[in-house]
């Protein structure tokens, strides 16, 4: 009855209702529950928490506070301050002890459950424009507080002490929650949209995935706002199923990327943030996109393959990120099959740049990583190795000739001092290690010779047990099931017939014979043995 008289409008009787509900319905058994009108409910639970004064008011929080952001020097200094005893603070303060507030956790669950119960599915499509509409106003209310002017990165030096200690923890928390009440929402949807066949149309599906990443990436700020945004397993859940579902519209997954292509030349940290969003969902798409889709995003990865590619970079807390997802976006597109003559161009530049990049400013991992996928791109049966038979030999060469030149200054940090990035392992082992991941790959024909090149290449490396290392990931890469039959059966010719045990252990380290299990061994001699 209370459902029935309240108005949407009535902001007083709805948020009255909504926290009645939150509060008694862990108390409500089930055959109750299912007599309550969850679509009248639905609007009254959104409109109370997001758009009510006494909730998060329609996403402008920022509006009071920028008045109240003013300059002020501290030991000679210019700094940027919202005083804890503001007026804007002392409201925002209020806002965020008032109940509906307070009550954002259990909120956002009651609200999840109700959108999983809902008689008339098209109320989702309503509740995911009021979703949408809240984090652009709140994105937008965020741009034009000059507290957005300032890096995450930067905040410690760039704010006074007591805005540093007191505001801006508060306001983020604040910020954090309401992420947290509108993920924990978009999960209802998703796990609905999953299971509704009125939903999962042509027409419904991937305009509400488009929803839901639009609504994300307003809300991207607060995401990578000091966190790992994998860290937050519901984000990655919601994120991850709209992703899936566009990407079986490609049109609409290309339409998407083009209406948030970032700037240019970012020059606001809400910029960058937005860069970031684009190149970490186009990586995620770059496969279900075709040929004249996937050149736009090479354009706009392009610059940030090297460390310090704009000025705003230098600083930022997601230098770091952009410039890994710029990489991983670029292998996303040169490994999809319909970009072969995408690839066929692309390829040699990128292979150049993470050469001269190694091994100062990508780890080991990330190195092999690159090469190791650039070598099965190359190789056959993609149309790149018919395009270009010879890429993915030259690029094994490329490996091989800068171990072997370089086995001077990229030998183990451990040894030598280096500032690389390469952890552990020195410059001229992860090379080699780079180039035994990509064996499995080679075309047969050539796969022999290069055995012996990369059995002969773990010479170069000067520690001992960097070279232990390099023997025994090359003995597991040939012995332990990455190759296929064809490959497998020259990885036996080339160690029995052709000698190549002697060329990986050499035949005077002493080491016993690696042999099959059960072998039996001539008492005479060690390391023969008789079947």
């Amino acid at each position: 009855m209370s459902l029935e008289s309240a108005g949407r409008d009535e902001e007083l009787a709805a948020g009255s209702i909504a926290l009645a509900v939150v509060y008694s319905f862990s108390l409500i058994e089930e055959p109750t529950r299912s007599r309550i009108d969850y679509d009248r409910l639905l609007p009254v639970l959104l409109g109370s928490s997001l758009f009510s004064q006494d909730g998060y008011r329609s996403g402008r929080l920022f509006e009071d506070i920028n008045r109240d952001v003013n300059e002020v020097y501290t030991e000679a200094q210019r700094k940027l301050a919202w005083p804890s005893e503001s007026s804007s603070f002392l409201r925002f303060q209020a806002m965020i002890t008032q109940p509906l507030v307070q009550t954002m956790g259990p909120m956002s669950r009651l609200i999840a459950h109700t959108v999983t119960h809902l008689q008339q599915p098209w109320l989702i499509q309503t509740a995911m424009d009021d979703l949408l509409a809240f984090a652009r106003i709140l994105e937008s209310s965020w741009r034009q507080c000059r507290l957005s002017s300032i890096d995450a990165a930067q905040e410690s030096t760039a704010f006074d002490g007591a805005t540093s200690s007191t505001s801006l923890p508060l306001l983020w928390r604040s910020l954090r929650s309401a992420l947290f009440a509108i993920t924990i929402i978009l999960r209802g949807v998703m796990t609905r949209l999953l299971t509704d066949r009125a939903l999962s149309t042509d027409d419904v599906a991937p305009e509400l995935a488009l929803q839901t990443l639009h609504t994300l990436r307003h809300l991207y700020f607060i995401l990578t706002h000091h966190a790992t945004p994998s860290a937050f397993s519901p984000h990655t859940f919601v994120n991850l199923t709209a992703l899936d579902i566009l990407s079986a519209y490609p049109k609409a997954a290309s339409s998407f990327l083009d209406s948030v292509r970032p700037s240019v030349n970012p020059n606001h940290p809400l910029d960058v943030v937005n860069l970031l969003y684009y190149l970490n969902t186009a990586e995620h798409l770059a496969l279900s996109l075709p040929l004249s889709s996937t050149t736009p995003l090479i354009q706009v990865a392009r610059p940030y393959l090297t460390p310090n590619p704009i000025p705003i970079l230098s600083s930022s807390a997601l230098k770091t990120p952009i410039f890994e997802s710029a990489h991983s976006l670029v292998l996303a597109v040169l490994a999809s099959p319909q970009n072969a003559i995408l690839t066929s161009h692309h390829l040699p530049f990128y292979a150049e740049t993470v050469l001269q990049l190694f091994p100062a400013d990508i780890s080991e991992r990330q190195f092999r990583l690159a090469m190791k996928t650039l070598v099965r791109v190359a190789s056959p049966p993609s149309d790149v190795s018919s395009r270009v038979p010879e890429m993915a030999e030259v690029l094994m060469e490329l490996m091989r000739y800068r171990a072997e030149t370089g086995a001077e200054e990229l030998q183990s940090p451990n040894q030598n001092g280096g500032g690389d990035k390469t952890g552990d392992t020195g410059a001229v082992a992860t090379l080699v290690l780079a180039m035994i991941d990509s064996l499995p790959f080679l075309a047969p024909g050539v796969l022999l010779n290069w055995l012996s090149l990369v059995a002969d290449s773990i010479g170069y490396v000067k520690v001992e047990n960097e070279r232990d290392k390099c023997r025994e990931r090359f003995w597991d890469c040939i012995s332990n099931g990455e190759m296929d039959v064809e490959r497998a059966g020259l990885c036996v010719m080339w160690w029995g017939e052709l000698r190549g045990r002697e060329r990986l252990w050499g035949a005077a380290e002493g080491r016993e014979e690696a042999m099959m299990s059960g072998a039996l061994v001539n008492e005479g001699a060690v390391g023969d043995a008789k079947l």
